[in-house]
């Protein structure tokens, strides 16, 4: 005979997977914001092994050839700001600049309801219609973190003026349009548990007698597992 998970257990699913959901989509999404590595070129021709150049909205790798003087020669990456090459708004166009502003939404979103719900965890201050507040904020990270994959049609994907730059000052051809990488695939997961983490709030809201374990001020719970008034209220019939 099949056995069901108990009211605890559902219970304590309520409670530790909207959480855990939204704790993990906080981490993707600061990862895919920060890394330089959201996009990449691949070398097509010029050097003997592929070389790859990445771009995140943000920052971009840069590349630098060193001869040791006998022969062997060393790449050295580094991650750096736009802002370090004169005007850094100069290539970058509409879906460029609004991938930068809708990528970073998702991480205060997220930001500002994990540490509300931390905070009533930690001090045992239950803040009616959290659960439901947290569940609209999750959807909203969700959507923009969705949006902030408008860089992968940008000119940072299509019409890179760095890897142009690049290419005539190294002699090596890349690729003419952008592959993801580590970033991007960051982003994509992140949408989608910060779509998990709104369902289950939104359930955790749906059941807050059974998430919070409070069966309510007006009723007792008997043996058998049936309400029955309080003293109180029986002494008024």
């Amino acid at each position: 005979m099949a056995k069901y998970p108990s009211e605890e257990t559902k219970a304590f699913c309520r409670i530790v997977l909207p959480t855990a959901t939204a704790f993990v989509a906080f981490f993707l999404s600061l990862s895919a914001t920060l890394r330089c590595n959201f996009i990449k070129f691949t070398s097509t021709a010029g050097f003997a092994d592929p070389v790859t150049i990445q771009f995140g909205p943000w920052r971009h790798e840069t590349l630098a050839f060193y001869s040791d003087g006998a022969g062997t020669v060393y790449l050295v990456e580094a991650c750096t700001p736009y802002s370090d090459f004169g005007d850094g708004t100069s290539y970058m166009d509409t879906h460029w600049n609004s991938a930068r502003a809708f990528i970073i939404i998702p991480v205060v979103l997220g930001g500002i309801s994990l540490i509300a719900l931390f905070t009533t965890e930690m001090t045992s201050c239950r803040v009616p219609k959290l659960h439901c507040l947290n569940s609209l904020s999750y959807i909203l990270a969700c959507l923009f973190q969705g949006l902030s994959l408008l860089f992968l049609n940008s000119n940072a994907c299509k019409d890179n003026l760095l890897v142009r730059s690049f290419e005539g000052s190294n002699g090596i051809e890349f690729q003419e349009t952008c592959s993801m990488s580590t970033g991007a695939k960051c982003a994509i997961a992140a949408t989608v548990f910060w779509l998990v983490a709104a369902v289950a709030s939104a359930d955790a809201y749906r059941h807050p007698e059974k998430a919070e374990g409070d069966g309510g001020d007006d009723a007792t719970l008997d043996a058998s597992g049936l309400d029955e008034p309080l003293v109180g209220d029986s002494e008024h019939l």
